[in-house]
C-alpha cells in the first residue's frame, strides 16, 4: 500500500514537472462531490452535487448551475482551485476550472463550499477518486486552512437523509459552544462529525478508508474537580443572612436540573448525554456539601442549560419561538413581594435574576428573525431561553419562600439610593454587556437596588477581565486581600467561598491553562463578593420603617377585615332571608298537610257514621 502511494506521488510529480517545463497543459477527467447547503426560506438542509471540469486555459474559475451565484461563492471557488493547484504542484494559471452545481434552481451564496471545492480540485488534478459516502462543509483560505461555517445542523440532517456515512466540518476549539453544537448534531442524527483544520487533514478522510467513527466529535460535560481534597468552605455571613432559605434556593436549583435531565433521558439518542449530565450534577451536590453552596448551584445551573439545550434538539423555528414566548409570559407573570428587613437580600437578588431573564428573553425574541436564520441559530436562541427560564424559576421560588410578612417590618428604601445607583453605574460604565444594560434599565425604572447590584456584576467582571494577563500568584494575592474582610448578605458570603474554591482548584491543577483560568475565576468571585457585600450594607442602611405606610397598611387591613365582616354579615342576612323564605314554604306545606289530614279524618268519620246507621236501621218483615 505504501509503495503504491509513493508511486502515485512520484508519477504525479513527474506529470507536474513535464507540464511546467514543456509549457504544455493537460485536460483531466471530471470529478463529483456531495456538498450540503441550507435553504434559508424554511431552515432545511439539502445535499447538492458539484462537478468540476479542468481544462487547459489561463486560470479562469467559473461557477455554473445556479440561477445566480454570489461573489462570495465565486471567490471561494477561486481560492479552492488555486490552493489545490499549489497542493498538487500544478501551475494554476495554465488551467480553467469550471464548477457546476447540479440540481439547483435557485440563487447560491456563501463561502461554505470552499473546502468541498478544494477536495474536488485535488481529486481532479491528482486523478484520485473521492469517497462517495461523505460530504463536507467549510470555507477555504489561501493557505489551506478550513474555516467556520453556519447551518451545520441542517447540513447534517441533509447528509443523514441522503445516507452519507460522515460529515467533515471545520475544527473548533475543544469545549467551546460550537464544539457542543457539533456534539448535539452528531448525537441527534447519529452521523459522525469529523473535525478537520486544513486541507491536508481533510484529504486523509476524503480519499481513503480511514475510520471515522472514532474520529467523530467528542465532547465532555464533566470537569474533574478535586472535590475530595477541598477544604471545607469557611467564609461566613456577617449579617443579613438566612442560611436555611439559601440552602432551599440551592436545593431548588439541584431539583430543577434533575428534572430537566430526567426529561432528556427519555429522548431517543440522548441516554449517554443524560448520564454525563447526571454525573456533573452529582459532583455539583458534592461541592455544595463542602460548604461551597452557591458554587455547586452554579455548576448545576450550567448543567441545567446543557440538558435544556439538548432536550430541544429537534425544535423547528416556529416551535422555538413558541417556547421563547412561553418563557417571556412566565417571567412577566411573577411579582416580587414587599421588601422587609429579613428578606431584602434574597428578594433583591431574585429581582436581579428576573431582570436578567426579562432582558435576555426580550432581546432574544426581538432579534429572532435575524438570528434564527438556520437551525443552529434556533438552538442558540433556545439556549438563551433556557437561561431566562432558569433565572425566572429561581426568582419565583425565592418570592414564594419568603415566609409570612409582618406589616410592621415592611421597609421603605431611602431616597439616597438614587444617587448611589447613579455613581455605581458610572463606575461600571466602562464594562458594557448584559449586566450594565440591566442596571441601566433598572435605574430608568427607579429600581435603584437592582441597578446597584447588576452594576456590581458588570464592575466585577470588567475589573477581573482587565487583570487576566496577571500570573496566578498575583491574582491569588489580590483575591486573598479582598477575602480578608467580613461579608454581608448570603449571596456575597457565598461568592467569597466560591473565590476560595477556585483558588484551591488553581493550586491543585496540573494543567497550567486551567490553573490560570481558575485563578482568574477566583479573582472575579472575590471582587464580586466585596462589591456586593458593600452594596448590601448600603441598601440595608437606607431602609427604614415608614410609619405612615404601616398605618395605612393597617388601616387597609382593617378596612379589608371590615369588608370581610360586612360581607359575612350580608351573607348571614342573605342566608336568614333564605331560611325565612323556606320557613314560609314549609309552613304553607304544613298547612296543606294539616288540611289534607283533616279532610281525610272527616271522610273517615263520615264513612263510620254511615256504617253505624246501617247497622241500627229497623228491619221490616
Amino acid at each position: 500500500m505504501i509503495a503504491m502511494k509513493r508511486t502515485a506521488i512520484i508519477g504525479l510529480g513527474l506529470l507536474a514537472l513535464i507540464s511546467i517545463f514543456s509549457g504544455m497543459a493537460y485536460a483531466f477527467n471530471p470529478a463529483y462531490i456531495h456538498a450540503p447547503a441550507v435553504v434559508l426560506e424554511n431552515n432545511t438542509g439539502t445535499l447538492t452535487v458539484i462537478r468540476l471540469d479542468v481544462t487547459p486555459g489561463n486560470g479562469n474559475v467559473i461557477v455554473n448551475g445556479a440561477t445566480e451565484v454570489a461573489n462570495s461563492t465565486i471567490d471561494s471557488a477561486y481560492a479552492a482551485a488555486e490552493y489545490a493547484s499549489k497542493y498538487t504542484s500544478f501551475n494554476f494559471s495554465k488551467y480553467n476550472f469550471t464548477y457546476t452545481i447540479e440540481g439547483v434552481n435557485s440563487n447560491v451564496s456563501g463561502p461554505s463550499a470552499g473546502a468541498a471545492m478544494t477536495m474536488l480540485a485535488i481529486s481532479v488534478l491528482s486523478n484520485r477518486t473521492l469517497r462517495s459516502d461523505f460530504t463536507m462543509t467549510g470555507t477555504i483560505s489561501p493557505n489551506g486552512q478550513i474555516g467556520p461555517i453556519g447551518g451545520v445542523y441542517d447540513k447534517a440532517a441533509a447528509a443523514k437523509a441522503d445516507k452519507m456515512d460522515f460529515l467533515l466540518v471545520p475544527a473548533v476549539q475543544n469545549g467551546s459552544a460550537e464544539d457542543e453544537l457539533y456534539y448535539l448534531v452528531q448525537t441527534a442524527f447519529n452521523i459522525p462529525l469529523v473535525q478537520v483544520s486544513n486541507a491536508s487533514e481533510a484529504v486523509r478522510f476524503a480519499f481513503s478508508n480511514a475510520p471515522v467513527v472514532d474520529n467523530g466529535t467528542n465532547y465532555s460535560f464533566y470537569t474533574n474537580f478535586s472535590v475530595g481534597a477541598l477544604k471545607q468552605g469557611n467564609k461566613t455571613c456577617a449579617g443579613y443572612c438566612n442560611a436555611s432559605l439559601f440552602r432551599g434556593f440551592v436545593n431548588f436549583t439541584f431539583n430543577l436540573t434533575q428534572h430537566q435531565i430526567s426529561n432528556l433521558s427519555q429522548m431517543k439518542n440522548f441516554s449517554n448525554v443524560s448520564q454525563q449530565l447526571s454525573r456533573v450534577l452529582n459532583q455539583s451536590i458534592a461541592i455544595s456539601n463542602k460548604n461551597y453552596a452557591y458554587t455547586g448551584a452554579d455548576f448545576a445551573f450550567l448543567d441545567y442549560l446543557n440538558a435544556y439545550f439538548f432536550s430541544h434538539a429537534y425544535y423547528t423555528k416556529q416551535q422555538g419561538l413558541s417556547a421563547l414566548k412561553s418563557i417571556q409570559a412566565k417571567c412577566s407573570g411573577i411579582t416580587p413581594p414587599a421588601l422587609t428587613f429579613s428578606n431584602f437580600d434574597f428578594v433583591l437578588n431574585a429581582e436581579l435574576r428576573q431582570a436578567w431573564a426579562e432582558y435576555t428573553i426580550n432581546q432574544t425574541i426581538a432579534n429572532y428573525n435575524l438570528t434564527a436564520v438556520d437551525s443552529d441559530g434556533v438552538l442558540e436562541d433556545i439556549y438563551a431561553g433556557g437561561e431566562a427560564n432558569a433565572w425566572c424559576s429561581a426568582a419565583n421560588f425565592i418570592y414564594s419562600s419568603r415566609g409570612p410578612e409582618n406589616m410592621s417590618s415592611i421597609a421603605t428604601l431611602g431616597s439616597n439610593l438614587k444617587a448611589i445607583a447613579n455613581a455605581t453605574l458610572i463606575n461600571a460604565s466602562a464594562y458594557p454587556g448584559m449586566y450594565l444594560s440591566v442596571a441601566q434599565q433598572a435605574y430608568k425604572g427607579k429600581n435603584y437596588p437592582v441597578a446597584i447590584l447588576s452594576a456590581d456584576y458588570a464592575k466585577a467582571q470588567g475589573t477581573a477581565g482587565t487583570s487576566y494577563a496577571l500570573n496566578n500568584s498575583q491574582l491569588n494575592a489580590m483575591s486573598n486581600s479582598l477575602l480578608a474582610g467580613k461579608f454581608y448578605g448570603s449571596f456575597a458570603a457565598n461568592f467569597a467561598n466560591q473565590a476560595d474554591f477556585y483558588m484551591q482548584e488553581s493550586n491543585m491543577q496540573s494543567n497550567s491553562i486551567l490553573s490560570h483560568d481558575y485563578a482568574y475565576q477566583a479573582y472575579f468571585s472575590a471582587v464580586l463578593a466585596q462589591v456586593m457585600s458593600s452594596s448590601i450594607k448600603t441598601i440595608r442602611s437606607s431602609m427604614y420603617i415608614n410609619q405612615t405606610a404601616v398605618l395605612n397598611s393597617r388601616i387597609s387591613s382593617m378596612s379589608n377585615s371590615l369588608e370581610n365582616m360586612t360581607g359575612k354579615v350580608n351573607s348571614i342576612s342573605s342566608s336568614l332571608a333564605e331560611i325565612k323564605s323556606m320557613m314560609y314554604v314549609v309552613a304553607a306545606f304544613a298547612a296543606m298537610i294539616v288540611a289534607l289530614l283533616v279532610a281525610i279524618v272527616a271522610i273517615l268519620l263520615q264513612r263510620k257514621n254511615v256504617k253505624h246507621k246501617e247497622l241500627h236501621k229497623p228491619i221490616r218483615r
